[in-house]
Formats: C-alpha cells, structure tokens, sequence
C-alpha cells in the first residue's frame, strides 16, 4: 500500500514539474520585435520589463541590444523606452550611449523646480542617475568636457545618484568649474542644501 502511494506522489510530483516546464515563457526575440516597432513597444517594453528581471539570459540578450537602439534612434516611442529600460534593469552596458544620448537634451515642457532637480522630464538622465555609481565616471568626463547644459545636467544626474562616490566627483570638479550657478548648485549640495522635493 506504501509503495502504491509513494508512486502516486511521485507520478503526480513529476507530472506537475513536466506541466511547470512544459508552460510557455515569453520569447525573448519575439518581444524585442515587437518592442522596436513603434505601435506596440509600450506594451512589448512592459513584457521585456518583468522577463528581464526573471531571467538572466532575456536580460543579457536585452542589454546587449539596448545601446544600438539609445544611439540609433534620436527619438520616439522605441527610443524612450530604450532609455527607460536601461535605467529600469541598471543596465551598466548602456552608460557610454545614454551618456552620448546627454548631447540631445531632455523631453519636456513646462515642469516646477522640484520635478527639473529630480530629472522627472529627463529620462537619460534619469536612466543614468537610476544605474548610480557606474554612471559616475563617465559623467565627470561630461563635467570636465561639456558644454553648459551638458554639465548642469551631469550635474543634476550626480546629485541625484547620492552616493559617495557621486560627491566625490562634484567636489573634485567644484574647483574648475566657471558657470557661477553650476558652481553655486554644487556648493549649496555639497554643503547639505537639500533640492526641492
């Protein structure tokens, strides 16, 4: 009777793992289709999202593919999602595109000085500031290198990562910097100002 019942469990035990492996998981491939077409990348964007953070492997495939797409596309739906995504999954591969992508200013119109200080209409910047300190190097380069909005906004970005290594590049910059309200934004963080919420 034992032995009867301990097949029992074990047919149902290996049935069950047979149906769990035998469930469709979403195409990696197939979603990152539908994630460059611009009619169906909001909802293909969400599907990556979740299998990205579930799955090694859907992650690695897409993190791979997202630098072409920040670099290639200048703007749109794919594009902004491209954007949203990298900072979503930290995704460290796609630093030197979004940091290239700082060259083309953020999207937005009118927003308060709460919502500018905390990237909100931003979304590289925002991408960046959400990898954190990964992001650091390669935004004391635009500090050292960048034109004016290049630099307030790498500043913005380092303000908003809050790391130790985020103030350290602030800090060591403050001294070259020649923008008067770049340099004023920096001291007054530096010194525990607070930003707007």
């Amino acid at each position: 009777m034992k032995r009867v019942l301990y097949l029992s469990v074990f047919m149902c035990c290996g049935l069950g793992a047979v149906v769990a492996g035998s469930q469709k998981r979403p195409d990696v491939r197939k979603l990152y289709a539908e994630f460059t077409q611009e009619e169906t990348t909001d909802t293909a964007a969400q599907g990556i999202l979740e299998l990205a953070r579930k799955d090694l492997h859907a992650r690695e495939y897409l993190v791979q593919k997202l630098p072409s797409i920040i670099r290639g596309r200048p703007s749109g739906r794919v594009w902004l999602n491209a954007v949203r995504l990298a900072g979503a999954l930290k995704a460290v591969e796609t630093v030197p595109a979004l940091t290239q992508a700082l060259s083309r200013g953020p999207t937005g119109g009118t927003l308060t000085l709460g919502e500018y200080m905390r990237l909100e209409t931003d979304a590289v910047g925002k991408a960046l500031a959400d990898i954190g300190d990964p992001s650091v190097p390669a935004l004391a380069t635009v500090l050292r290198q960048g034109d004016h909005p290049m630099r307030q906004r790498a500043t913005l970005i380092l303000l908003n990562i809050e790391t130790a290594a985020a103030r350290k590049a602030l800090s060591e910059h403050l001294p070259d910097e020649r923008d008067l309200e770049i340099r004023d934004l920096i001291e007054h963080e530096l010194k525990g100002g607070g930003r707007p919420s």
